[in-house]
């Protein structure tokens, strides 16, 4: 078993092997082929300019799944790779400010990377003490501490982490408990389920009510609430929300935790304004179930066509 494969906790002991910049170069090289579409893993072996049996490969997919740039469906042949909603917005959207955003989200979001973050922040401990933790308290090898150790240090730079973020050990409460603060309006927020980021890019909180026992946190550009401990800080606000608190209704809809139906197949599809489409059916897929989709839509097109242009 190797360092990376190892784990004492939650967290573990696995890590990304480049740092994020090197991650985005891989995802941009991706994209640029791919325009948002599904590619099989050989394929994408293929555009990184590796070989079919290359752990390079298998440690680029890793390393951009772990930053929350790259996910994948299907088992073996079958296996393909897409962007998340987040990394398609990266390369995407052409506002600086939402790059920013985005890299500081990405930065973070590997498991030991952000136990670290909420432990060290933007100071960590000096090399010798931090190699220490690592060896000692995470099972990594000398050389696996020292790559951690500059990839932790590197993505702070990189993503320009400084004091406007706050990580959750800074928030703690006089009496010293480790618990982050309260969501509060104005706070620059990521929504996390199943392991996945829901929004493309972090989102300002615009209301926080409590509904039937449940804190349910409201962002700009969304009606439906998020579960408070479905919120995911990235920004403290030192001003608040512009607009104050406006009214809200109670909370109709929740973002989901929707799995897929047992029996049932679901396949997610991005266009290119980056919306989602998503296409379930009963049973498994097959050539023919394909073609009668195929042959649906073909007849839905013919319908919209003549509207086109009004």
């Amino acid at each position: 078993m190797s360092d990376s494969d190892q784990t004492t906790d939650d967290a573990g002991s696995r890590f990304p092997f480049i740092n994020l910049e090197k991650a985005l170069g891989r995802a941009r090289e991706f994209y640029n082929e791919s325009k948002g579409h599904d590619v099989l893993v050989s394929d994408a072996f293929g555009i990184w300019g590796y070989s079919q049996k290359s752990s390079g490969g298998h440690q680029t997919i890793a390393a951009l799944k772990m930053y929350g740039i790259l996910t994948d469906e299907g088992t073996k042949e079958q296996r393909k790779l897409r962007l998340t909603g987040a990394g398609l917005q990266y390369f995407r959207d052409e506002r600086e400010d939402v790059h920013a955003d985005l890299r500081r989200q990405f930065a973070v979001r590997p498991k030991l990377i952000r136990a670290l973050w909420e432990a060290w922040g933007l100071r960590p401990p000096a090399d010798n003490i931090a190699r220490s933790h690592l060896k000692i308290g995470r099972h990594l090898s000398d050389q696996a501490a020292r790559s951690l150790l500059n990839i932790y240090k590197e993505n702070l730079a990189f993503a320009d982490l400084t004091g406007d973020t706050t990580p959750q050990h800074e928030n703690k409460s006089k009496s010293g408990n480790e618990t982050p603060s309260e969501i509060e309006v104005g706070d620059l927020i990521q929504a996390e389920v199943n392991g996945e980021w829901v929004f493309n890019a972090p989102k300002r909180v615009r209301a926080v009510q409590e509904h039937e026992g449940k804190q349910w946190v409201f962002v700009d550009g969304e009606r439906a609430g998020i579960l408070m401990e479905q919120a995911k800080l990235v920004e403290k606000s030192r001003e608040g929300h512009a607009g104050g608190q406006p009214p809200i209704k109670p909370p109709e809809l929740a973002l989901a935790n929707e799995a897929v139906p047992e029996g049932w197949h679901e396949e997610r599809l991005i266009d290119d304004s980056g919306e989602e489409i998503f296409v379930r059916f009963k049973g498994q897929p097959s050539s023919k179930r394909y073609e009668y989709v195929r042959d649906y839509y073909d007849f839905k097109i013919k319908r919209v066509e003549p509207k086109a242009g009004q």
